[in-house]
């Protein structure tokens, strides 16, 4: 079997400690892969508990199955700081061996308990397994009752017209949810007519606002920028031959319910 150490050649074992990326607090070993398909990663790895990264370069690796691990790029150590109780780091990607990023597989048996490791006690053992054809990217659709995106990742879905995506959201009407993270607000919209909601939530990825008055109006305050903030959820699916009076009923009840008029993003 192949060793890693063939394909990145002859970088500095001792300037380097490599990230075996797990998962958080209650061990979720899918958290790292969800990061790094909504182009999170970089700020998942930078947030930790304490100084893990005592080197100038960290080697990380995402989970990727049992004795599997993804490769997801070398970040040079810049600076870090103590917020709390949390060590906060900054990073920069290098571009040493960009293209494999999220499609080297590396095969390694992890026996011990941390996550942080020195390159040299573990680089010799780190073995070739495939590179995929293409990169690492957003899960199929998962079910209509189990939507809940982020807006880079709407973005990717939309602009890369996901087959599996675009097949579900072009034959349903319904309600969603738009939550803004960044401050708890939210807004009840709903799509009908042609394709549903595939139409109307690529609204969201052109324009940010989907033509909402008080999301033009935060846009225009905050920028475009502000609705990387944004999640989109589905709260009821309905048949492409449903009543157009019957989808706004709904979405007058969601609103009523969730106050968004009061306390959202809901103008009327």
């Amino acid at each position: 079997m192949i060793e890693i150490k063939d394909l990145f050649g002859d970088i500095k074992e001792e300037d380097y400690k490599v990230h075996f990326a797990i998962g958080g607090k209650y061990r979720d070993n899918e958290a790292p892969l969800r990061a790094f398909v909504r182009n999170k990663f970089k700020e998942w790895q930078e947030d930790q508990s304490r100084r893990n990264f005592e080197r100038e370069y960290i080697f990380s690796l995402i989970y990727y199955k049992k004795n599997e691990w993804m490769f997801a790029g070398i970040y040079e150590i810049i600076s870090f700081e103590k917020i709390k109780d949390r060590i906060q780091y900054d990073t920069r990607l290098l571009d040493i061996h960009e293209d494999l990023i999220g499609r080297l597989i590396i095969a390694y048996k992890k026996e011990f308990r941390s996550s942080y490791p020195y390159l040299e006690t573990v680089y010799k053992d780190l073995k070739f397994v495939e590179i995929l054809r293409d990169r690492v990217k957003i899960e199929e659709f998962p079910g209509f009752e189990k939507v809940n995106i982020s807006f880079s990742e709407l973005k990717y879905i939309v602009e890369n017209e996901e087959k599996s995506w675009k097949s579900a959201l072009s034959n349903v009407q319904g309600i969603y949810l738009i939550s803004d993270r960044s401050n708890g607000n939210l807004y009840i919209g709903a799509a009908y007519g042609e394709r549903a909601f595939w139409n109307r939530w690529g609204e969201y990825v052109t324009n940010g606002t989907g033509g909402n008055v008080n999301l033009i109006e935060l846009l225009k305050e905050k920028g475009f920028d502000h609705a990387s903030n944004f999640d989109f959820s589905i709260l009821e699916v309905h048949s492409k031959p449903t009543d157009k009076d019957f989808i706004i009923q709904r979405e007058k009840h969601w609103k009523n319910v969730l106050l968004t008029k009061e306390f959202g993003y809901n103008k009327n």
